[in-house]
């Protein structure tokens, strides 16, 4: 089975100000090494969320795909 993370809106919001406020407060001297982070905290996420607790998915939410989790 694929494993596919899917990031809410909110979430992605929050990445991507993550990555100004990363460069613009000085923790990283140039944007291309704030987003380098970023991508690589993105890409943790998702190599560490098939170890967390997960709940099958409401039969409402399985209307186009199977086999669905959430995390929290």
């Amino acid at each position: 089975m694929e494993k596919v993370v899917i990031y809410s809106k909110e979430m992605e919001f929050y990445l991507n100000d993550l990555i100004d406020i990363l460069f613009y407060n000085d923790y990283f001297s140039y944007k291309e090494n704030a987003e380098n982070y970023v991508l690589k905290l993105k890409n943790e996420i998702e190599s560490v969320i098939s170890l967390k607790k997960h709940w099958t998915a409401p039969k409402n939410f399985k209307t186009t795909v199977k086999n669905i989790s959430w995390f929290l």
